[in-house]
């Protein structure tokens, strides 16, 4: 092989969800539908209990705070695949998939602490003598 013929990609290709047919539109649409219907959801749970004095308390504080990492996760997950589908380029760099793995995953950590946490608080709630009586 002679150095002048190689050629070095920093791109990496993603295969993707879809490919090019009627029934990827129709999947794109009902993943679009999804990711609408889960931000909607996420954002009338923060302002609702932002609204209502009574849900300030630790446990809907967590459950805020846990609506607050689902949107940012899937906005993050979702965001690529709806941009890779419309502009058909499916390339992404290499900093680019460090950058939105590193995302992905402390998003997710992040989720199961919040998670992790918000059931804690609830059985701390729901059976008191459980948690000091064992």
């Amino acid at each position: 092989m002679r150095p002048d013929k190689l050629t070095a990609s920093t791109d990496f290709i993603l295969l993707g969800l879809f490919s090019d047919s009627h029934s990827s539109l129709v999947s794109f649409s009902f993943l679009f539908g999804i990711f609408i219907v889960t931000l909607m959801e996420n954002m009338l749970m923060i302002l609702l209990i932002c609204r209502d004095p009574s849900l300030h308390t630790p446990m809907y504080f967590l459950l805020s705070h846990l609506s607050f990492m689902d949107i940012l996760h899937t906005s993050n997950i979702i965001s690529k695949v709806i941009a890779d589908f419309l502009s058909g380029s499916r390339a992404i760099s290499f900093a680019g998939c460090g950058t939105w793995l590193f995302l992905s995953l402390l998003m997710l950590v992040s989720e199961h602490l919040l998670v992790t946490m918000s059931c804690d608080r609830y059985v701390a709630i729901c059976t008191p003598c459980a948690t000091w009586c064992s």
